[in-house]
């Protein structure tokens, strides 16, 4: 394979391009044997899409009439025996002979490099698209949003957050609550610069009085959470709603709560950009699940709300993991396995009229007892949790991931009808046969409309 083929190689050219002799390693690198090389021109060798600048290279190298150095090395695809393509470098020496000008071409296998390059740019890619999205739920979010560095400056606001605050976004940036206005903010960042408080939730800080800038008076109701990537803190993010009215507080208080359980479900959106849609396909079907089993409405959207977030401990899982092909080792597994108590770490502070911390906590529990990360069986787990199961383990098997193409709502609802009982609560379980079977919910649509679990 590619992987014990020899990194380094040599052949001899003439000043054409034509090989007149080859190293062992040549051999061994591309799979041709030398009586299959020798003779032949270097450009036959090369990818079409490459021959352009291989024909440059070496109209580049000609001596015109003496020995001159070869040039920058250059990176072309090269065709082996059995049709595949590898990258290579080669860089030339020119040599006088008694025939004429030959050139010493070393060969030196950089396809590992090369691969890695491209998927680095993906990644980029990737990450500038996330980021772009970002800004736009930012710029039309109702609530004020910001992100606070470890060192506790401003690093972004939106539009809103810098309207409650009375300062633009660039008296903000790169400046500290405190020295942005220290009656409104310095109470928030005493309490964040306490080591004891610096990697938990703080969820709902009053802060009232007048702001310096206008003078006009304010009451605001503030959470803020650490954001670590792979058990760093890189900073906190910060929610802010206006509730100067005191007969809007219940209703204010409603919003930031959801609008924190929105910004986390976009933050892991954003760690992992293949399973984007996975977040919004659980909670529309456990949200049909729930209606169907009767659930109080009132509850129903507690249920949506922890399916919305179920998998936001996976902000702690290197992405790498979370999109590898192929089978994953034990510690990667346990690694992958934590998310369900991070998430429940991460949302145990924010004050909410249903148990959505508890709910995240146990989705990939078992009636059994097979599930983790308590192992607790029937009873012992939340109806809500029970419900999210289900709707998790359909939405993950019937969709693509990128280790894994899809199974296909069939094969899921084979598994959850072989489960019913056993793996998932016998009743949603149900609820969720007769929903597809009567084709009253299709993802992407919910309700009304014609796996073994996620990692």
């Amino acid at each position: 394979g590619p992987g014990t083929r020899p990194r380094l190689a040599v052949l001899t050219r003439d000043e054409l391009g034509v090989i007149v002799s080859v190293d062992e390693a040549v051999t061994e690198m591309l799979g041709f044997s030398e009586q299959e090389l020798v003779g032949c021109s270097v450009l036959d060798l090369v990818h079409p899409e490459d021959r352009a600048r291989a024909a440059d290279s070496l109209a580049a190298r000609r001596p015109g009439g003496r020995p001159q150095p070869g040039g920058a090395p250059v990176r072309l695809r090269h065709r082996r025996r059995d049709g595949s393509w590898t990258w290579l470098e080669a860089s030339s020496e020119l040599e006088a002979a008694s025939g004429g000008t030959l050139a010493r071409t070393r060969l030196i296998d950089v396809t590992d490099e090369v691969d890695a390059l491209e998927r680095l740019q993906a990644s980029q890619r990737s990450s500038a698209r996330a980021l772009s999205l970002l800004e736009a739920l930012e710029s039309s979010a109702p609530i004020g949003i910001a992100f606070l560095d470890a060192e506790l400056r401003f690093a972004r606001v939106n539009d809103t957050f810098a309207a409650l605050a009375g300062r633009s976004r660039d008296e903000l940036l790169g400046r500290r609550p405190a020295e942005v206005s220290p009656g409104a903010w310095g109470e928030l960042e005493r309490v964040r610069g306490e080591p004891a408080h610096r990697r938990e939730p703080l969820v709902n800080l009053e802060l009232g009085g007048r702001l310096e800038a206008t003078g006009r008076p304010f009451t605001w109701l503030v959470s803020s959470y650490p954001v670590e990537v792979e058990g760093e803190l890189q900073g906190f993010g910060v929610l802010l709603v206006d509730i100067t009215e005191r007969k809007e507080a219940e209703e204010r208080q409603r919003q930031l709560a959801r609008a924190a359980i929105g910004a986390l479900a976009t933050t892991s959106e954003r760690r992992d950009p293949y399973t984007a849609g996975h977040h919004r396909g659980v909670a529309e079907l456990a949200t049909a699940l729930a209606l169907e089993l009767g659930v109080d409405p009132a509850e129903v959207e507690g249920v949506t709300m922890a399916a919305n977030i179920h998998d936001i401990g996976k902000i702690a899982v290197p992405i790498e993991i979370l999109a590898k092909p192929g089978r994953l080792t034990g510690l990667e597994m346990e690694l992958v396995k934590s998310h369900s108590r991070v998430g429940y770490e991460i949302v145990a502070g924010i004050e909410l009229p249903w148990p959505v911390a508890q709910m995240i906590l146990q989705h990939h529990e078992r009636m059994d007892g097979s599930g983790y990360p308590a192992g607790l069986s029937g009873e012992a787990i939340l109806p809500g949790a029970r419900v999210i199961a289900v709707a998790d383990v359909v939405e993950a098997m019937a969709n693509h991931r990128p280790y894994r193409p899809a199974l296909g709502l069939d094969e899921a609802l084979v598994e959850i009808s072989a489960g019913r009982g056993r793996l998932y609560d016998e009743a949603a379980a149900e609820a969720c046969l007769r929903l597809f079977a009567e084709g009253r919910f299709c993802f992407g649509r919910g309700a009304g409309a014609a796996g073994s679990g996620a990692r």
